[in-house]
This record gives C-alpha cells, sequence and structure tokens, in this order.
C-alpha cells in the first residue's frame, strides 16, 4: 500500500474512533477533526453551515472555476456494544478489514475523499461537502447546501462516496414518504355494526394500492416500488377504530411526484396525504464526458438506496452525478461492520484519477 492508502485508511480508522451517531453531539465533532487537518494545510477555506451542521472544504484561490464536489456524511445509525463482537469505534484492523460502526457507511469513503483531495493539492479544481444528519433522511442536506452559498464556488460533477463495492453507480430512484390518514367511526367493540373500522378501510387501500397503483418504469432506473412500512390505528381493543394511518416507501423514476400523490388522494378511503419527504431520482448517463475519463465502467444497474445525490442534485442544477464508494454494500447498518482496507487505497487512487479526469476535461473546454 502506498502512502495515499495509508493516510486513507489513517483518516478513516481515526473518523471511526469518534462515535458520530445521528442527532448526537459527535456529528459536530467528526467534522471539527476533519475541519483541523485542512487548517494544518494552507491553501484551503472552509465554510461553515450554521450550528457547524455542515462543512465545505475549496480551495482559497478556486477564481470562479467549476469544481468537483466530493460528498460525503459523517454521521452513522446507532451501534448497540452489547450486539457486537468488538468496540464499534475501535477503529483497528484486524485481518485486512478496517472495523467500526461506520467504516463502510461511509467513513471510508470520506477518509479516501480526504486523502485524495490533499494528495491533489489546493490547486486542484476540488472541494469537499460534509453533511450530518444524512441517516435521517437526508435531513442534513439543506445545511451542506447553505454551507455551498457561503464558499460561493460554483459545482460542475458530484461524487457521492456512499458505499457500492467500489462499483460506479449513475443513479438511483427518488423516495417519496407519504403518510396516508383514513377516518372511521368509533364504536364500541361489541357493535361493531355501529362503527365505520379504520383499520379495515386502511387494509382495503393497502390491499388495493399493492394490486392497482400504477408504477412507472425508466429505461435504466427500473420499476417504481412500494413499500407500506407502518400502520398505526385504534386505541382498545373493544373499540372500533376511528382513525388509521399508513406511512408509505415509494421509489420514484420520475421527477414528478404529482401522479403517486394524486392517485393515493383519490381513493375512497384517504382522508389526508401528508408529504413526509421526497428528493427526485437522479441518473447521469455513462457518455458524459466526465463518467466516461474515469477509470470504472459504470454499473448498468442504479444504487438500490437513496443518496445526499438527489436533493444536492436538485439544488445545483443537476450536474453529472456518481455513487461510487469503497464500503461493502452488504455491511451498511449491521452489526461488527468493516471494510476491507484495500478497498480505501483503491478507492483514494480512484478518486485522484477522478479529480485528475475533471481538471483535464475542464481544461480541454477552456478558452485558450
Amino acid at each position: 500500500m502506498g502512502n495515499l492508502g495509508q493516510s486513507a485508511t489513517q483518516i478513516t480508522s481515526e473518523l471511526v474512533r469518534i462515535n458520530s451517531t445521528t442527532g448526537t453531539p459527535g456529528e459536530v465533532e467528526a467534522l471539527q477533526w476533519v475541519a483541523r487537518i485542512f487548517e494544518a494545510n494552507p491553501g484551503y477555506t472552509l465554510s461553515w453551515a450554521r450550528d457547524e451542521r455542515a462543512l465545505v472544504v475549496a480551495p482559497t484561490q478556486h477564481c470562479g472555476k467549476e469544481l468537483l464536489l466530493l460528498s460525503g456524511h459523517v454521521d452513522t445509525v446507532v451501534a448497540t456494544p452489547d450486539d457486537w463482537s468488538f468496540d464499534p469505534w475501535c477503529g483497528d484492523i484486524v485481518g485486512g478489514m478496517l472495523r467500526g460502526r461506520g467504516a463502510s457507511d461511509m467513513k471510508s469513503g470520506v477518509g479516501a475523499q480526504i486523502a485524495a483531495m490533499l494528495e491533489a493539492g489546493p490547486t486542484a479544481p476540488v472541494a469537499l461537502a460534509l453533511s450530518t444528519r444524512e441517516e435521517w433522511g437526508c435531513a442534513g442536506t439543506p445545511d451542506v447546501i447553505e454551507a455551498i452559498e457561503k464558499a460561493d464556488i460554483k459545482v460542475g460533477a458530484i461524487l457521492v462516496a456512499e458505499p457500492t463495492d467500489g462499483l460506479l453507480l449513475l443513479g438511483h430512484k427518488g423516495p417519496l414518504w407519504l403518510e396516508v390518514t383514513v377516518r372511521g367511526r368509533s364504536a364500541h367493540g361489541s357493535a361493531p355494526h355501529l362503527g365505520e373500522n379504520a383499520i379495515s378501510k386502511a387494509a382495503a387501500l393497502i390491499s388495493r394500492a399493492e394490486s392497482e397503483m400504477p408504477l412507472r418504469e425508466h429505461w435504466r432506473l427500473g420499476k417504481e416500488t412500494l413499500n407500506i412500512g407502518i400502520m398505526r390505528g385504534g386505541t382498545m381493543r373493544n373499540v372500533v377504530p376511528d382513525t388509521a394511518t399508513i406511512d408509505i416507501d415509494i421509489r420514484t423514476v420520475d421527477p414528478d411526484a404529482q401522479p403517486v400523490i394524486d392517485w393515493w388522494r383519490s381513493q375512497p378511503e384517504t382522508a389526508d396525504v401528508r408529504v413526509v419527504a421526497h428528493h427526485p431520482p437522479v441518473w447521469t448517463a455513462a457518455s458524459d464526458p466526465w463518467v466516461s475519463g474515469l477509470r470504472l465502467k459504470p454499473e448498468s444497474e442504479p444504487a438500490a438506496f437513496g443518496t445526499e445525490a438527489a436533493p444536492l442534485g436538485a439544488a445545483l442544477n443537476w450536474p453529472p452525478t456518481v455513487i461510487w464508494g469503497p464500503g461493502p454494500r452488504a455491511a451498511m447498518h449491521v452489526v461488527d461492520e468493516a471494510v476491507p482496507v484495500s478497498s480505501i487505497a483503491t478507492a483514494a487512487e480512484g478518486y485522484l484519477h477522478a479529480i485528475g479526469s475533471w481538471d483535464r476535461q475542464r481544461s480541454a473546454y477552456s478558452p485558450k
């Protein structure tokens, strides 16, 4: 392993040792730790969102150039130490695997990005954007956008280092989360005929949705999906429930989610539909000049999960975007999370090449 790989691995290890569970002070602590790295290297300007919830690092002398944006998040899902066979925040290396919560999702990707950016130097046209609260449905993305605006940079392409087993992915479906309310009429449980059971109505609505709701299709992203995540209703077993709510996760392939929302609102059982979250789908063509200049052949299949590429891309007018990280997808959010050290080094080399590819592409199209 060369110096670049060693640097990426060391940064990853130190980040894993910080317990940055979403919603805890450790999120900001992790960002502050990264900030100190760049403060020790001249030529970079740091821009913070409010309450230090997001950090953007950019070359001080970027001179209005379009930059490649390396995107990542430092927060992690919860780890329960009693369930693990080792300390979730050990950050050690055993048998060629770097272990700990966030090793795969996505501190190895962030570590490789930081190492590659430092290796490229402060004259390279690249910026780093790190968020918190990503694990809460990309709740921290508005903070990242605020920090990007403060940095006053132009973003020409985005590289999101989420775990992809080192594969280059060109997009994913857009999550649409709905809360649907169904109303009935309360009555005593011994006389259900005097009431109107909201849970039964919700069950009928769910059954119809699973068999009749139109699902659109994209030539690369595939078919839209529907998942009924939670159904709530009732207060006591001897009371006919007058209200039920359904929490729904739909993965869309069209930026316009209104037809899907309208379908739910049009159903006879529906009393109300609340949009909890919506991010558009992401797709970049493999023929994009920057994408085609990367070392890896893009995968034909999209990412199965959502990423900050969706809200970031929408806010930044959809520059070419890829999802490409060293972490194994099977290790995301699991007990005893770990990542191969060799994949961290490979990712750092790949990111360095991506920075150079972006620089060369920009130079080729710049006026002489």
